[in-house]
């Protein structure tokens, strides 16, 4: 019940024509106004601890200390909600490279404190969620069995079915996915910034010790026999699908080999420095041209002089210009020639990957790649 509630209510019990009225009315009015400056002092220490702790939170983030930056900045949205304190709270988990985490905080804030959120802040919290997105992946998590927990790095993130993708920071995971009566599943993969990878995970039942096998009945027993026929009949399937994988295999080792050999940096190194050293050459051989004919103008007539003072200067041009020609060509095969292993390098990165995809395809789980590579 409100302050004024209560007074209001033990004032009906005052009579005005007692002597004490004047009195116990003095009195109750000093007791609401010291409750409402309680109230008003409390509202102030609120304020001055969120700003307290604020400024000791920008000085810890100066001097890099993230950790207990984040501590206070924490510590004064605690005291008072404002969007502002949020977005220095997520720039302190981002220095500290927990990005989803930066990202998560982000989000509630902007929910709790919408009707504070001016145009401005909103602008800055919009380009810091911008940028944490670049850095953040998700994984899609699919799986037929429901109840089962989710682990990444060990640390739990629901059961099955989750309700939303989950957003992790980049790099390599291993993952786990748990559930009483069936077989533990574990993969490894990298998660790259601002792409999906999907998990279609396939849980397997735990085979029943033979101490939980009862006695069976003919009519088991003629099941049975169904069962294995049904068992035999899924171990052909299962070979056929390996068969199809091992080819799927070769099909991308083929195609790898072949994106290697049609290299264009190798061809197009090869092809300037071939072109660039019969331009040398040619430059070699017009030098010497010009140096015959430079040694015999003196040994010819006047009418000869001229002619071989023209083809001098004309073998000279030339060789000048094929050095040129040339030796540019040679500089620009050797550059382009160079980018020839960071070529191959991402080739292979990409049909390893392609590779490990189809090899997981075959034990129930997938690994799908968007983006560009």
């Amino acid at each position: 019940m409100k302050v004024n509630d209560k007074i209001n209510r033990m004032m009906l019990w005052i009579k005005p024509s007692t002597i004490a009225s004047p009195c116990l009315l003095f009195i109750f009015l000093m007791l609401y106004a010291g409750v409402a400056d309680g109230q008003s002092a409390a509202v102030e220490s609120g304020e001055e601890a969120a700003k307290k702790h604020f400024k000791v939170g920008a000085i810890l983030y100066n001097d890099e200390d993230y950790t207990g930056a984040l501590v206070e900045f924490r510590a004064s949205y605690t005291a008072k909600k404002n969007p502002k304190v949020c977005r220095y709270a997520a720039l302190s988990l981002q220095a500290l490279n927990r990005y989803a985490e930066a990202e998560k905080e982000l989000k509630n804030c902007l929910e709790e404190c919408a009707d504070k959120v001016t145009p401005e802040v909103k602008k800055e919290i919009d380009t810091l969620l911008a940028q944490l997105a670049e850095v953040i992946g998700s994984v899609d998590v699919k799986c037929a069995v429901e109840g089962a927990e989710v682990f990444f790095n060990g640390k739990s993130v629901g059961t099955t079915p989750l309700p939303k993708v989950v957003r992790l920071d980049l790099g390599h995971y291993k993952m786990q996915v748990r559930k009483e009566g069936y077989e533990d599943y574990e993969a490894d993969f990298d998660l790259p910034g601002g792409e999906t990878v999907t998990m279609n995970i396939e849980l397997k039942m735990k085979p029943k010790s033979p101490e939980q096998k009862a006695p069976i009945s003919p009519q088991e027993e003629k099941a049975s026999g169904t069962k294995d026929k049904n068992a035999v009949a899924e171990a052909m399937l299962l070979a056929e699908k390996e068969k199809m994988e091992k080819e799927k295999l070769e099909k991308i080792i083929k195609e790898k080999e072949k994106a290697l050999k049609k290299n264009p940096y190798k061809m197009a190194g090869q092809g300037l420095l071939t072109i660039g050293v019969i331009l040398l050459s040619t430059g070699a051989g017009l030098t010497v041209g010009a140096y015959e004919t430079k040694k015999s103008y003196y040994d010819t007539s006047k009418r000869g002089r001229d002619e071989l003072k023209d083809l001098n200067s004309m073998f000279s041009s030339i060789a000048v210009s094929s050095y040129t020609i040339g030796g540019t060509m040679v500089v620009l095969g050797i550059v382009i020639y160079a980018l020839n292993p960071k070529y191959k390098k991402k080739i292979e990165k990409r049909y390893n990957e392609m590779g490990i995809a189809a090899a997981m395809d075959g034990s129930g789980a997938a690994l799908s790649f968007s983006g560009r590579w």
